[in-house]
C-alpha cells in the first residue's frame, strides 16, 4: 500500500475521476510463481490501476512492476490481461536471472512485509 494511504482511502479511491477519466485501483492476485528448486509456492499482489480507455474498453497497469499492462472490453477483462502480463514478466525476469548462475550461488527465500 502507499506510504500514507489508509486502507479505508484505497477503498474509497476504487473509483475516481483523474482528469476527466475514470480511474479504478483495485488489487490483482496472481497465480502462485516457482521460487526455488523444490518449487516452493507464493503468492503475490499487486496495485491494478484501470482506466477507461478512449477508444472502448479498459487500460489496466501495475505500478510496481514496470512494463507491465493489460487491456480488454471490461474491468475483470483488463485485470485478467494485467494478471497474465504481470506473471509473464516475473517469469521471464526470474529466468533471465538464473540463467548462468554458477552451480555454487545461494538461492534463498525472502518474506517481505
Amino acid at each position: 500500500m502507499p506510504q500514507g494511504v489508509s486502507q479505508g482511502a484505497l477503498a474509497a479511491a476504487e473509483e475516481a475521476v483523474v482528469d476527466g477519466h475514470i480511474s479504478r485501483v483495485s488489487r490483482v492476485q496472481v497465480r502462485p510463481l516457482l521460487v526455488d528448486s523444490m518449487r516452493d509456492a507464493v503468492k503475490a499482489e499487486f496495485t491494478a490501476i484501470i482506466e477507461a480507455a478512449p477508444e472502448g474498453g479498459y487500460w489496466a497497469m501495475c505500478p510496481e512492476i514496470p512494463g507491465a499492462n493489460g487491456q480488454r472490453e471490461t474491468v475483470d477483462e483488463a485485470k485478467e490481461s494485467l494478471k497474465a502480463a504481470i506473471e509473464l514478466l516475473l517469469e521471464d525476469r526470474r529466468e533471465d536471472m538464473l540463467r548462468g548462475l554458477p552451480a555454487d550461488a545461494i538461492q534463498a527465500t525472502v518474506s517481505v512485509g
